[in-house]
C-alpha cells in the first residue's frame, strides 16, 4: 500500500477485547476530514467510544456501519489523492475476498473464512455439515457445535493428587488457565487437579490434566476438591465465581508467583491471580479476585477494589485509588494521587494524570476521555 495513505485500524483498549462494532459512521465516504477530527464510534461488549483521526485528508470506508470487526482490522483509508485511494481500497478488498476461500469436505466445496476453519478443526467439525448461503463463520462453527454436543454426557471425573499437597480445581481452560497452572505448579502447598469451564468449545484435556464442564463443580466437590483458583478474564464472571464459591463452601484461593515482591503490611483479599515480577509495596490494599499482571509496579498507600485488571506493565504513583472492575490497560502509567472510579477502560500505553470518573473510557498522553462504558 502507498506510504501516502494511513490505514485505520481498530485500537484495543480493553485488555481481551477480540471484536467490536462499528456503530456509526460520523465520518462521511470520500469526504475530508482533518487530525484528530472524530471519524467513528465503535463498541464493544462493555464500552461505546469515539474514534479520532490519526491523519487528515479524504476518508473511504472499507467497513459499513453495524458490522463486527476484528481488533486490529482495517477500517478506513485516510489520504491526500481520492483517486489513489480507490485503487488501494479496491486492492484491500479483493485480499479480504482470497482470504475467505473455499475448503475441500467430502460434500463438495464450503466457503468459510480461516477462524472458521481453524475452530472446525479444533471442535472436530465437519464444515459439510453447516447448511449456509453464505460464507461460513467461526460463530457458525460455534453454534453447530453446541448443538451437536447439546445433552451429551462426556463426564466421568478422575481426580488424583498428591499426599501433602492440597488439591485445587482452575476455572478457566484456557491459555490463561494454562499459565495459572504453571504458577501454581512452582508451589508445594497446592495441586490443580482438573479444569472446569462454561464454553462448551473446551477441550478434553488441557495441561496434561482432564476439563469438565462448570456444571460439574459438585461432584468435584464431593470427590474431595475444596479450593478454587479462578483463571476467568471477565471481571463481572469472576465476582460471580466468588459469589458460587461461597455458597458452595469452596475456598476461591490467591494464586500469587513465587517472583512477586509483596511487602508484608500489604493486604489481599481472595481469589487474586498475581503474575510473575510484580511489586506491591507498603500499605497497600487489594480487594478480591484481582488480577494483577507481569511487572505490574504498585508503590505504597495504594487502593485496589475487587475485580480489577491491571494488565502487564503498568506502573503507578502511591496514593492511587481505582474502583472496582476497572481495566487498565498494558504499559499505563498512574500518576499519585490519582482515584480512578469503578468500571474505567485505560486504553493501552495511556498516562492517567487526573482523576477519572466512573464508567469512563480513557486513551492517550495524557489520558482523555474518549467514551463510556456500557452498563450492564
Amino acid at each position: 500500500m502507498s506510504n501516502d495513505i494511513f490505514i485505520v485500524s481498530v485500537p484495543q483498549l480493553g485488555v481481551n477485547d477480540e471484536v467490536v462494532t462499528i456503530a456509526e459512521w460520523l465520518a462521511a465516504d470520500g469526504t475530508t476530514i482533518s487530525i484528530e477530527e472524530p471519524i467513528c464510534v465503535l463498541e464493544t461488549a462493555k464500552a461505546t467510544f469515539q474514534m479520532q483521526a490519526e491523519a487528515g485528508g479524504y476518508i473511504l470506508c472499507l467497513v459499513e456501519a453495524g458490522k463486527e470487526v476484528r481488533v486490529s482490522q482495517a477500517i478506513a483509508l485516510i489520504g491526500r489523492d481520492i483517486e489513489t485511494l480507490k485503487i488501494e481500497m479496491a486492492k484491500y478488498l479483493n485480499q479480504e475476498k482470497i482470504k475467505a476461500d473455499s475448503i475441500d469436505t467430502p460434500m463438495g466445496r464450503v466457503r468459510a473464512t480461516q477462524k472458521a476453519k481453524a475452530l472446525a478443526l479444533r471442535l472436530e467439525v465437519d464444515l459439510s455439515k453447516i447448511s449456509l448461503d453464505r460464507i461460513v463463520r467461526e460463530q457458525d462453527v460455534m453454534e453447530h457445535y453446541k448443538n451437536k454436543n447439546l445433552g451429551q454426557d462426556r463426564i466421568s471425573l478422575n481426580l488424583t493428587w498428591k499426599s501433602g499437597r492440597q488439591p485445587v480445581v482452575i476455572y478457566g481452560a484456557g491459555i490463561g488457565g494454562i499459565a495459572l497452572k504453571e504458577c501454581l505448579d512452582l508451589q508445594n502447598t497446592y495441586q490443580a487437579v482438573c479444569f472446569i469451564d462454561d464454553n462448551l468449545e473446551y477441550p478434553k484435556t488441557l495441561s496434561g490434566l482432564p476439563v469438565y464442564p462448570s456444571s460439574n463443580i459438585q461432584e468435584i466437590i464431593k470427590k474431595g476438591v475444596l479450593s478454587l483458583a479462578c483463571a476467568i478474564a471477565n471481571g463481572d464472571v469472576r465476582l460471580r465465581i466468588r459469589k458460587q464459591c461461597a455458597s458452595l463452601g469452596v475456598d476461591l484461593i490467591n494464586v500469587i508467583h513465587p517472583s512477586t515482591f509483596i511487602s508484608p503490611s500489604v493486604k489481599i483479599g481472595k481469589g487474586n491471580y498475581i503474575k510473575s515480577g510484580s511489586i506491591i509495596e507498603t500499605n497497600t490494599k487489594i480487594g478480591d479476585c484481582c488480577i494483577i499482571d507481569n511487572a505490574v509496579v504498585i508503590p505504597h498507600d495504594n487502593l485496589i477494589q475487587d475485580a480489577c485488571h491491571l494488565a502487564p506493565g503498568v506502573v503507578m504513583g502511591s496514593k492511587v485509588k481505582i474502583g472496582e472492575l476497572t481495566i487498565v490497560g498494558i504499559g499505563v502509567s498512574i500518576a499519585t494521587g490519582v482515584e480512578i472510579g469503578k468500571r474505567v477502560i485505560i486504553s493501552v500505553g495511556s498516562s492517567v494524570t487526573r482523576d477519572i470518573p466512573d464508567d469512563a473510557i480513557v486513551e492517550g498522553v495524557p489520558g482523555k476521555i474518549i467514551g463510556q462504558r456500557k452498563i450492564i
